[in-house]
């Protein structure tokens, strides 16, 4: 997409559609506001409380296209970013009570509401238009077909009462009763303005385009809005048991209790094609957590420690939500042949609507998310073991403190989407299914036991006496992760889940590396203190951080190859490039052919420079790692003291230093969401791959820590 591009078709929407599209280079506003009032009251030598309130404004500018698919050969003008917007209201009353010297209470009410909107930065009043120019480039314009109706609001209501009491000398009784109460309201319909892609800059300046519409029946998109509430209760109760003076063992459980009334519109047809109801819920679903641990001091300076329990629970409300705003009746696609005028949604489409859409009926049965009735909530089992020691290393010093940790960890239940309706109808060249075209497509939230893995940890810390010159403080901390999951479940759509993460078959269960595992991360921090003038401090502190970079996935861009999702592209794997790529054994590979122009010697060359990669198979998901990431921080703080307990303090900060001296440094590089590196165009024909259009990966910069930031702050302290 070229400037002249840009031009020629912000000129034509302006002639024929009388629509500006705003700019392309154009700054971002954004603010963020914080208040945060915190009262503590002493009432009595046995009772104390607190009482906090915050409130949170803020906004980020987004653009979808150009930050989940960095690498793709499309552009976004200013009308196709949005605005994302946030408002949080939280208090919390907390009381803390000693009602005898061996029995003591937590009593905790809070609530929190949050509210986002998600805001076309032109104004909701365009659908969103795709652009082909007659170089191969793209250009959205418009506002962004995910934000067209997106609002979410939810209110999270909660009490904790906590007891702790001490039944002997040996042993410490904790037990307690949390509540949790949580509304939501999520409008989201994708495409309730439309959406139309245009093959080149003359089809769109005559209007010569197939106009895409998701809505409600009705033709108003809150008339699909999800609305439901659900409540968690979890009961616990632990045993600290003092066994020696040496030993201290902890045991116990945790009982979770789900209560979801409300349920999604029914969904008759589901129902039929499946023999289950597509109105599960959260409702009944219970985790029980035993745990178990020790701390054992072996001597004056050794300390080791370990435990063994079930961890999970939390409120999954993205998955949960999908079923109540994918019910398969409320939402129905139409569509029309250059009938719209940009501005406004078309009669022909709003009487479709009506008709029920594209499926040519108000019993409609469209496409549906559900909760499978076997479905658990997620779980993982860990056990850990560490040791802590105070230890001599010669001319290093003395009094080092060295620890130790690792963490094994195996999942009991994580949560995946399949597809329900899909169907393998042949293989590929290189033995992967290809499924037909599902419609409507149904995917089912199930569970996954494969995932797990080790995390290793090692910190030193040390302080120097440097006398006259104060102290010297340096700590190092390194860790070491080897993840893998089936998905990582991390996308807030349901059809993103199942197609975005790479594979060969999106319909396995199979294990890959995960996607939050980072390889090899490193910490060090070096503070030098002293008092320069009078008994003010002053403090010097340089932060340095170094991990290796995210994991990503190479890839093929595929089109209707594999089957999938028909007339719905956004919800395809081919839209995505997720089909991992195979790798040939060499040129004269019997499962593919190289199209006419197809740079051969470049493709090999690269492929062989990755050692991630091997000739003959196909990829896996997250095999690769970006690029290693260092950074530097500063911090110079000076204290003036006031009498009285009171003091001034100057906050100096420069964050990401050596970007500061030189652009090339500091710079966060990878790929973004979903961490897909396609390489070749591929077809297949005749029983082979046809590779065309071969390109090498481009890692992109993430502008914010990518570059350096100076802040000046002040404090005062009574």
């Amino acid at each position: 997409m070229t400037q002249a591009d840009f031009d020629e078709i912000a000129q034509v929407a302006l002639d024929s559609w009388g629509y500006d599209i705003g700019g392309y280079n154009v700054p971002k506003v954004e603010d963020d506001e914080k208040l945060l009032l915190k009262f503590d009251w002493y009432i009595n030598e046995d009772h104390r409380a607190s009482l906090t309130y915050q409130k949170n404004e803020g906004n980020t500018v987004r653009d979808y296209w150009g930050e989940t698919f960095p690498t793709a050969p499309w552009a976004t003008a200013e009308s196709n970013r949005y605005n994302q917007a946030e408002t949080l209201d939280a208090f919390s009353l907390q009381v803390f009570s000693d009602w005898t010297s061996d029995f003591s209470t937590e009593f905790k009410v809070s609530n929190k509401e949050v509210t986002t909107s998600q805001d076309p930065l032109l104004g909701a009043n365009f659908e969103q238009m795709l652009i082909t120019t007659a170089n191969g480039g793209q250009l959205y314009i418009g506002p962004d077909m995910f934000r067209h109706a997106n609002e979410l609001e939810n209110e999270r209501f909660a009490v904790k009462l906590k007891g702790d009491y001490y039944l002997n000398d040996d042993h410490k009784l904790t037990f307690g009763w949390e509540h949790e109460e949580l509304d939501i309201y999520n409008l989201f319909v994708f495409g309730s303005l439309g959406f139309v892609e245009f093959a080149s800059v003359d089809d769109f300046a005559n209007g010569l385009g197939f106009h895409v519409y998701q809505n409600a029946l009705s033709g108003n998109a809150r008339d699909a809005v999800d609305q439901f509430q659900y409540n968690i209760d979890t009961f616990y109760v632990q045993d600290e048991w003092s066994a020696s003076e040496d030993l201290t063992v902890s045991y116990g459980l945790r009982y979770t209790r789900y209560n979801n009334d409300d349920k999604p519109v029914l969904n008759p047809n589901f129902g039929d094609r499946h023999n289950f109801s597509n109105q599960g819920n959260y409702d009944g679903l219970t985790l029980l957590e035993p745990r178990a641990g020790f701390t054992y001091t072996f001597d004056d300076d050794t300390v080791f420690r370990g435990g063994v329990g079930l961890f999970g629970g939390g409120a999954p409300n993205v998955w949960l939500s999908n079923s109540y705003g994918n019910d398969g009746r409320r939402k129905v696609f139409t569509g029309c042949f250059a009938c719209s005028d940009g501005h406004t949604v078309p009669q022909a489409a709003l009487d479709s609507l009506a008709a029920g859409g594209f499926g040519g009926s108000t019993n409609t049965n469209g496409d549906t998310n559900a909760i499978s009735p076997d479905f658990e909530i997620p779980s993982i089992w860990k056990i850990n073991f560490g040791i802590e020691r105070r230890q001599d290393l010669g001319f290093l010093g003395k009094e080092w403190v060295l620890s130790s940790d690792i963490i094994f960890s195996d999942v009991k239940d994580a949560a995946k989407y399949r597809e329900l309706n899909l169907t393998q109808i042949d293989t590929a060249p290189d033995g992967r299914p290809i499924y037909d075209e599902a419609a409507p497509f149904d995917l089912v939230l199930e569970n996954s036991s494969k995932g797990g893995g080790v995390v290793w940890s090692f910190a030193a810390d040390k302080r120097f006496d440097l006398k006259d010159h104060g102290t010297l403080d340096f700590n190092f901390g390194y860790t070491f992760q080897d993840l893998t999951e089936s998905n990582p479940g991390n996308a807030f759509i349901a059809f993103e889940g199942y197609a975005m993460p790479a594979n060969s078959d999106f319909q396995s269960d199979s294990e890959f590396n995960s996607e939050y595992e980072v390889r090899h991360s490193i910490i060090s921090n070096v503070t030098w203190s002293d008092e320069l003038f009078g008994d003010n401090q002053t403090t010097v502190s340089l932060i340095y951080s170094g991990r290796t970079g995210r994991h990503y996935s190479h890839t093929m861009r595929t089109a209707d190859s594999f089957g999938g999702f028909p007339f719905a592209d956004f919800a395809d794997w081919d839209a995505f490039g997720s089909q991992s790529l195979y790798i040939p054994t060499g040129a004269d590979d019997p499962s593919v052919a190289f199209a006419p122009g197809f740079n051969t010697n470049a493709f090999f060359d690269y492929v062989d420079s990755q050692s991630c990669l091997s000739r003959g198979k196909i990829s896996r998901r997250h095999a690769c790692t970006g690029s290693w990431i260092n950074r530097y921080d500063l911090r110079i703080l000076q204290e003036v003291k006031f009498g009285n307990g009171q003091a001034f303090e100057i906050i100096f900060d420069i964050e990401n230093l050596a970007n500061l001296f030189n652009d090339d440094w500091g710079r966060v590089e990878g790929f973004r969401q979903p961490f897909n590196a396609p390489v070749v165009d591929a077809t297949i024909e005749s029983g082979q791959y046809v590779y065309s259009n071969f390109t090498t990966p481009q890692q992109t910069i993430a502008k914010v820590p990518s570059v350096w930031k100076m802040q000046l702050g002040f404090r005062y302290k009574f």
